[in-house]
């Protein structure tokens, strides 16, 4: 009996795998045939089977039924890859770019929302100068309306990271927290759209990384009126950014009349590691950027900021407790707080289904309790 082979247009293969980022061989290997086999169901020459199809579809995710159109979409538009300009190729792995499209279809979902009910009107923030992260920095943490004391009042990096993310919901600015890529690969990256544009952070990131990132990410909604894919390295236009989100968690104006600053005078420039922990921590950042800031404001000179750099980056840092979050936990930490009361708020009020409420929070029916509870959390 002759195994079943669906024909099937092979560019649509390729274009299911390119658009994976899985090179060939890789894909291959995860859907389970030889890689000849593969290029020959690509070129045409010999279908795959049904079984084979289907773990195709899974391993690309994409639904089965798009290996059955006549012809192959047009290939997917990605951010810019910022860690990758200097590369005539730039790739960006197949984990990242399930991230990257998980992140697109919440953003659509959102948008949707706003369609249902009342749209704040998009992200209206215009620094007055696209020259100077330092003013650009401080005028949107103005936009903000996030005070130096209540940043102070913050018990942990935990709530800091939190607190942030709903300012930005309140600015119209998502802000999303994805998984499963290694913070090697990216940081984080941002989808524009005037209406409702993307931050998204990595969750493997440590906390006051992931506060960096979202400001960082920012950067580029405000400077370009563009997304992109980040790993936070010093060059281009990557270091306006960094400086940019620098300058909105730790205001020039707060930071210039701290502690620390008559420290680092009164000390020539040899502020100690005690205080640089202590001013980290009011500010909810690392002590790198304390350093880099004293670097910017001439408190402190560059061997003591690459010094201290060094020191920073070998330490090892603390191994993540195995087991993950609940369930509610976790689809709070990923969407948001903002957004899953929005979800919560439309389903109330009869805009969505309960079919509705479960794609939009990804989750099933019966964790809604306590997903809801989690929500209402601060």
């Amino acid at each position: 009996m002759s195994t079943f082979r669906p024909n099937i247009n092979g560019d649509i293969l390729v274009w299911a795998r390119m658009g994976a980022g899985y090179p060939i061989g890789l894909a291959a290997k995860k859907i389970g045939v030889a890689e000849e086999r593969l290029a020959e169901a690509e070129s045409g020459e010999r279908g795959l089977t049904f079984r084979q199809l289907e773990k195709a579809a899974h391993v690309y995710s994409q639904p089965l039924e798009v290996f059955f159109l006549d012809v192959a979409p047009p290939p997917p538009s990605w951010p810019v890859d910022y860690r990758t300009l200097d590369s005539d190729e730039p790739s960006l792995a197949p984990e990242l770019r399930k991230a990257i499209r998980w992140a697109e279809a919440i953003q659509d979902l959102a948008l949707d929302l706003l369609d249902l009910g009342e749209d704040p009107g998009g992200f209206s923030f215009k620094p007055s100068s696209s020259e100077s992260p330092e003013v650009a920095g401080w005028e949107f943490r103005g936009f903000l309306g996030v005070s130096a004391e209540q940043q102070e009042r913050w018990s942990s990096s935990y709530e800091a990271y939190d607190q942030w993310r709903q300012a930005l919901d309140r600015v119209s600015v998502l802000a999303l927290q994805f998984s499963r890529v290694e913070v090697s690969l990216a940081r984080g990256f941002s989808l524009w759209n005037s209406r409702l544009p993307v931050v998204a952070t990595n969750s493997k990131d440590s906390p006051n990384g992931r506060i960096f990132t979202l400001f960082h990410e920012v950067g580029h909604l405000c400077s370009a009126r563009s997304g992109g894919v980040c790993d936070l390295t010093d060059t281009g236009v990557e270091a306006w950014c960094n400086a940019f989100s620098a300058a909105v968690l730790v205001p020039s104006p707060v930071f210039l009349t701290s502690p620390f600053a008559r420290e680092c005078i009164a000390s020539k420039g040899q502020p100690s590691d005690e205080s640089i922990w202590q001013t980290a921590k009011q500010f909810w950042v690392s002590r790198e950027v304390i350093v880099r800031r004293a670097l910017a404001h001439s408190l402190v000179d560059r061997a003591f900021y690459l010094a201290k750099r060094r020191t920073y980056l070998a330490a090892v840092p603390a191994k993540k407790k195995s087991g993950g979050p609940p369930v509610h936990r976790k689809v709070v930490a990923k969407l948001g707080r903002a957004y899953v009361k929005r979800v919560l708020r439309a389903y109330d009020e009869d805009l969505i289904n309960a079919a509705d409420l479960a794609d939009y929070l990804e989750s099933g029916l019966d964790h809604v309790p306590k997903i809801r509870s989690e929500a209402s959390i601060r």
